[in-house]
């Protein structure tokens, strides 16, 4: 099965699995003790993915095949996360006041810090990017160059990707970064195809234009008030 099918099973499959959970736990637990628990999952997700990937692009030969695997198996969470991403924006623009004072799936896609934990969840897998890019410095050039861009351009745009990934970490700037972010993976996706590129190496690209987009929804719909009645 080619890499886009499987990208888009797992992310269908972990959001049906997502709606039936987290509709049972944000009614036992609250909307506010659940996103504190998705902000601290999305955290040690992508801090261990951070940390993998600079142990592999900047440890030696034994450290980077011991972590190999381990990074294998973080990615496995890429496509699922970015099923849940999208459920939870899709609830939060649907959301309408509870019952009975009971919290909904609505409830906790509308917590600050549900959109905190993606956002903290992409600018860390920003991060991790820029360490590969720069260990892989010369095919990123050659990458760069054969797309018709001159080397420089290349510093750029990663400059502007930890700019954005930077001010994701700030409830303040975080709408703006996210469409900042958003708008640099709609031009990577151009760019792979214009090249004729597989579809396949625009996936990380799609992934997380997918959950910037989930991210600048979030943070709208949580600073947006129900209406009454």
């Amino acid at each position: 099965m080619n890499p886009v099918a499987v990208a888009t099973i797992q992310a269908v499959l972990a959001a049906i699995v997502a709606l039936v959970l987290l509709k049972t736990l944000a009614a036992r637990t609250g909307a506010r003790d659940l996103g504190r628990g998705f902000l601290w999952v999305c955290a040690l997700l992508a801090l261990a993915n951070l940390l993998g990937v600079a142990v592999v692009s900047l440890a030696g030969d034994g450290a980077a095949n011991m972590m190999r695997p381990v990074l294998r198996t973080l990615r496995m969470a890429d496509w699922p996360l970015t099923g849940v991403a999208l459920l939870l924006a899709c609830a939060a623009w649907m959301r309408k006041p509870s019952a009975g004072g009971t919290s909904t799936i609505a409830d906790f896609a509308s917590r600050p810090e549900t959109a905190a934990g993606l956002s903290v969840y992409v600018a860390l897998g920003f991060f991790a990017f820029e360490i590969g890019k720069l260990a892989h410095d010369a095919q990123m050039r050659e990458f760069f160059l054969n797309s018709g861009y001159p080397a420089t351009f290349m510093y750029a745009v990663m400059a502007a990707e930890i700019v954005g990934a930077i001010g994701l970490m700030f409830e303040r700037t975080r709408r703006f970064a996210a469409l900042w972010l958003a708008v640099i993976m709609i031009g990577a996706i151009g760019t792979h195809v214009r090249n004729g590129d597989p579809f396949s190496d625009s996936l990380d690209a799609l992934r997380m234009l997918l959950i910037s987009v989930s991210i600048l929804a979030l943070s709208h719909r949580s600073k947006t008030p129900l209406p009454s009645g």
